[in-house]
C-alpha cells in the first residue's frame, strides 16, 4: 500500500525523523544538540538536519536572509564545529544543514545561536547522526570554503531603492 501524508513524500523505507527530532527550545540551544552521541569514539561526527517547509510560510529564498544574519557571527566562532553548509532542495520545499563536529563531545557541548525553527515555525523534520570516516579536500581552485553560496551573497537591489 503506498504512504500517505507527510511521509508519503520520503522515499520507501526512509526515516522522516519524527522520534529522532525533538522540539527546539532555548535548553536545548544553551546545551547542545539533543540526540548528539554520548560516547567518546575519538572521531569527527556529522549530523544532516532538514526541514519539510510544506507548512512554512518560508521558503529556500526567504530564509537566506537568516543565513546572513546567522553564518558569520553566530556560527563561526562555535568551538568544536568544523564545517557547517546549509543545503535547500526547491523541488522538494526542503531546507537544512549538515555540520561536521570534532568530536560527540563538542557538539554536545555547543551553546548554539537562534535556531531556524523559530521563524520556519515547526522543530526539524529529519536530524541524524553520523561517524565521519574519512575526509579528503578536492583539487580545486577555492581559496577558501568561508562565504560561499547564493544566501551569502547581497541581496538583488529593488527597483527604486
Amino acid at each position: 500500500m503506498p504512504a500517505t501524508g507527510r511521509s508519503a513524500k520520503f522515499p520507501p523505507g526512509f526515516h522522516t525523523g519524527k522520534t529522532r527530532c525533538s522540539r527546539v527550545s532555548s535548553t536545548f540551544r544553551a546545551n547542545g544538540f539533543p540526540g548528539a552521541p554520548d560516547s567518546y569514539t575519538g572521531a569527527m561526527k556529522a549530523m544532516i538536519a532538514w526541514w519539510d517547509l510544506g507548512a512554512s510560510q518560508q521558503t529556500a529564498g526567504t530564509l537566506r536572509a537568516f543565513i546572513r544574519e546567522e553564518a558569520g557571527k553566530s556560527w563561526s566562532h562555535i568551538p568544536g564545529l568544523v564545517l557547517k553548509f546549509w543545503i535547500s532542495s526547491p523541488e522538494q520545499n526542503r531546507w537544512g544543514a549538515v555540520l561536521i563536529w570534532e568530536s560527540a563531545e563538542a557538539a554536545g557541548a555547543a551553546r548554539l545561536p537562534r535556531s531556524a525553527a523559530e521563524i520556519i515555525g515547526h522543530p526539524l523534520d529529519f536530524r541524524e547522526w553520523f561517524d565521519v570516516e574519512a575526509t579528503v579536500e578536492g583539487d580545486h581552485g577555492l581559496p577558501s570554503l568561508d562565504g560561499l553560496g547564493p544566501a551569502l551573497q547581497p541581496p538583488p537591489e529593488q527597483p527604486g531603492t
